[in-house]
């Protein structure tokens, strides 16, 4: 995206602008249609939030939603289940993880996918269930 310095007092004609401030922008929009509409003809890099925090960027001739990641840690639960919050607003439709923190182990399921959580399933390196184990979980929840 092209790049330029105003200085105090200097006038933007429209293009200017359209092309050094407005694609530039992350626009928050009602919805996604909403949001389709409005951009014309956008650019690679070109962005838009919509108001549950999911974040669209066009790549490629397409708008494509950005995934939200994080890293937890907690104590598993009897079962060697941990609830992670993830915030996407929508239930995911991939989620993977890594155990991290030095302590060995598996994700061996990720599961019950809502709109605001999901679980994951810990075992250690012999196929034991972590029960009640301190672990902690680099994610990636995909929308």
């Amino acid at each position: 995206m092209p790049y330029k310095v105003f200085v105090a007092g200097q006038s933007a004609t429209a293009a200017e602008a359209n092309s050094y401030l407005m694609r530039q922008s992350v626009v928050q929009f009602p919805d996604y249609a909403a949001a389709v509409a409005a951009y014309v003809g956008p650019t690679d890099g070109a962005q838009f939030v919509l108001p549950d925090g999911t974040v669209y960027t066009w790549a490629s001739g397409a708008w494509r939603t950005i995934p939200r990641r994080g890293r937890i840690s907690g104590t598993t639960d009897a079962n060697g289940y941990m609830t992670v919050t993830h915030g996407l607003g929508i239930a995911p439709t991939v989620v993977t993880g890594n155990v991290t923190g030095g302590l060995n182990g598996l994700v061996g399921m990720i599961d019950t996918l809502t709109t605001t959580t999901f679980r994951a399933h810990f075992y250690n390196p012999t196929g034991a269930l972590h029960s009640n184990t301190a672990m902690a979980l680099s994610w990636i929840a995909y929308p």
